[in-house]
């Protein structure tokens, strides 16, 4: 995955769940906080209903379906994505 995808992802994330996700080009991304099961649970609850879907379809109702297993997939993925991603140049907000 190149930067700009990783960007564009990163959009798409942010106005599906319309939280406050960044990228901010900055040095230092392994002194940033992991991704924690609480504040991605108090995102998903924060999310509001009857709102279109995006690209992929996935209506905010069914993430809050999800439930405990979407948090945990979801906690888990940007984890791993800011593992992954770490360069060195970005840090995640």
């Amino acid at each position: 995955m190149n930067a700009f995808e990783i960007q564009s992802w990163t959009k798409e994330f942010e106005d599906q769940f319309r939280s406050t996700i960044s990228f901010i080009p900055q040095a230092g991304c392994l002194e940033d906080e992991l991704w924690n099961s609480k504040k991605i649970e108090n995102i998903i609850k924060s999310l509001p209903n009857r709102k279109a879907p995006g690209p992929d379809n996935i209506t905010n109702e069914i993430i809050k379906k999800g439930g405990d297993i979407m948090v945990e997939a979801i906690t888990h993925f940007l984890n791993t994505c800011r593992n992954l991603w770490y360069t060195g140049c970005c840090k995640w907000s």
